[in-house]
């Protein structure tokens, strides 16, 4: 058997001092030697030899060293280490009159992070498995790292500590950062109040080479329990927050090459106000390629809420109101969008409203247009005139209408006080181009009227020929300057109601038919009256319209009895989806009615706008009132936004 001296020649490819081996070679256990031979091999070259080594050693017998206790380690103190790489194992064992140890301990110290002692990670725990300890794994923080190990040794199976330790060993790991760049905190999370039983969301974004990892702390302390979610990620969610959970917060950014913390970040509950509460939530939208998305939500809260949207969970820069307007939009805006809802009483967040960008054969549009109001000599309104423009970017020829005043026809759903013998003309600029009293009449009409009404799927059908409803069907070039005039022909007042309907043949559209792309319409509305115009979005994506009832705005044209406080309405079937009375002057708004050249541009602050992405299949109506229910004249526009 050779001596214990040749085997450590032998066996100096491990790096481990003559000592340290010939103390475990003689003194741990079989099994022990086994094991240990095994975790050395996974790392070190020699692992082959030193499992030779343990095999002969192993024949022989298991005695004890003479002399003093002592604690050593192998490689000596201090240990140089690379962040990101895993070191070759440490080996802590006992020489001279201690037998093998039954536990070790970490008496004071930090062991660096990512390394582990035999599974011992903080001060004060205790390992009662093996006889020697490894310091094994992959340092993930740069610095220097001191501890002190200490072995113990049970008397007679007790799971008590006694006097059998041994001496104190000191121990040093210098962790040098890797090749890369340190964390940098770029965004920081803000100092806010919130109300007991909200939840607060804190975030921030990082830049460096990654992987980048995260620990949030309340004041120092790593943060834990059911309150918070995403405590080692970018950004944390502290439910039910109250006086428990507030304090001071940080964020620990760390990678191969650094770590980097954030700003204080305090935390306090707020003992006034209320939560925001979105009351109207976001809708998901599929649009068409270069057209304009809008997103909006309603919400309420005191102190009035600061809003911020954000896309597939990243804040959008700038966007800080209630509606997020995507122009020219492309694939790249494909996504989840969220609002989240700030004040000093907490935090709340929209729900997820998708936008999905696509090109269409069948594109959202305009495919009918009409006006519902009164004819009545008595105040001064002798005829109802609806202006609409047809046409479109990239489309050429003529498009296909059919155009209708009804009056009778208006009995059989309940409306009274109808206009009795409707008269229509259809003018381009100045020049009449068709006029009808009668559907009826030339009788050539009828077939014309009717073929017309069922390809638009019109839901009033006009049956009695001889009724006094009128009709006609036309092929119009594009042009702004088309208008329809509804009088009554006798000179009666009376309801009526105006239509213009896209009569292109179904399956037949194309990118370059012409559409309708606006309907405008003026009219003195008595007291406690309305006008309303009526619209239908056909296609198979979303569309956006800027809706207009301009009062005060009026007065640029020189014209008097303007109705001074206009309201507007729009509803998708009974449900009102968007309400104004006074688009104060918004940026956005502004921007949307330069974009279709709606004139006057801008109008009076206290003049209504509204702007919307609708759904395609489905009618709305836009309906202008008084706030104070006072006659005047209002102007109400319907227009498509590319």
């Amino acid at each position: 058997m050779p001596s214990a001296a040749s085997l450590c020649r032998r066996l100096r490819w491990v790096n481990l001092p003559t000592t340290v081996l010939i103390a475990l070679l003689q003194r741990l256990p079989i099994e022990r030697v086994a094991e240990f031979a095994g975790r050395i091999a996974a790392v070190s070259p020699a692992g082959a030899i030193l499992k030779s080594a343990f095999s002969v050693v192993s024949l022989g017998a298991v005695h004890s060293l003479a002399g003093a206790t002592r604690t050593v380690a192998s490689p000596v103190s201090p240990l140089s280490a690379t962040a990101g790489q895993a070191i070759s194992p440490v080996v802590f064992s006992t020489t001279g009159t201690q037998s093998a140890p039954s536990s070790w301990e970490v008496t004071s110290g930090t062991i660096p992070p990512g390394l582990d002692l035999s599974g011992l990670t903080g001060i004060g725990v205790r390992n009662t498995i093996t006889s020697y300890a490894l310091l094994e794994g992959t340092p993930t923080t740069p610095g220097t790292y001191t501890f002190a190990v200490v072995a113990w040794e049970y008397p007679n199976g007790s799971n008590a500590k006694n006097n059998l330790a041994s001496p104190s060993l000191s121990y040093t790991v210098n962790v040098a950062a890797a090749a890369g760049t340190a964390p940098s905190i770029t965004t920081q999370s803000s100092s806010q109040s919130a109300a007991a039983g909200s939840t607060v969301t804190l975030q921030v974004v990082a830049s460096g080479t990654a992987p980048l990892s995260y620990q949030w702390r309340l004041n120092g302390s790593n943060v834990s329990g059911p309150n918070f979610t995403g405590g080692n990620t970018a950004t944390l969610q502290i439910s039910n927050f109250g006086a428990a959970v507030a304090g001071t917060y940080t964020v620990v950014v760390s990678n191969s090459s650094g770590t980097a913390a954030s700003n204080p970040i305090s935390l306090t509950v707020s003992n006034s106000g209320t939560l925001p509460l979105f009351t109207a939530q976001p809708s998901s939208y599929t649009v068409e390629t270069g057209s304009t998305a809008v997103f909006s939500v309603v919400v309420s809260g005191t102190p009035s809420p600061t809003l911020q949207w954000s896309r597939g969970g990243s804040p959008i820069s700038g966007a800080t109101s209630a509606r997020l307007v995507i122009s020219n939009t492309s694939v790249a805006d494909n996504g989840t969008y969220t609002c989240t809802a700030t004040n000093s009483a907490g935090t709340a967040t929209s729900s997820a409203a998708i936008l999905s960008i696509e090109t269409a054969a069948d594109p959202g549009r305009l495919v009918n247009l009409s006006v519902n109001a009164k004819v009545n000599l008595s105040i001064g309104i002798p005829n109802l005139i609806m202006g609409f423009v047809t046409g479109g970017s990239g489309t050429t020829g003529s498009q296909a209408l059919m155009i209708r005043a009804g009056g009778p026809a208006l009995i059989p759903y309940g409306v009274s006080g109808v206009l009795a013998d409707p008269e229509l003309t259809v003018f381009n600029g100045s020049a009449s181009i068709a006029s009808n009293a009668g559907w009826g009449t030339p009788s050539s009409n009828i077939a014309l009227v009717n073929a017309a009404q069922a390809n638009t799927g019109a839901g009033l059908v006009y049956t009695n020929t001889a009724s006094l409803d009128s009709a006609v069907v036309l092929s119009l070039a594009a042009s702004p300057g088309y208008t329809v005039q509804v009088d009554g022909k006798n000179g009666d007042s009376g309801q009526t109601l105006a239509e213009v309907y896209d009569n292109t043949l179904a399956n037949t559209y194309t990118l370059a038919t012409p559409r309708l792309v606006n309907l405008s319409c003026r009219i003195t509305v008595p007291a406690n009256g309305s006008l309303t115009d009526g619209f239908y979005v056909g296609g198979s994506t979303a569309k956006t319209v800027l809706i207009r009832a301009i009062g005060p705005g009026l007065s640029a044209y020189g014209i008097t009895g303007a109705m001074s406080d206009p309201v507007l309405t729009v509803n998708a079937g009974s449900t009102v989806i968007a309400t104004n009375s006074g688009w104060g002057g918004d940026p956005q708004l502004a921007a949307a009615m330069n974009s279709v050249s709606a004139q006057p541009n801008p109008p009076q602050v206290h003049d209504a706008v509204v702007l919307l992405t609708l759904q395609p299949g489905q009618s709305y109506t836009a309906v202008a009132t008084s706030a104070s229910n006072t006659a005047g004249n209002v102007l109400v526009d319907i227009y498509e936004v590319p």
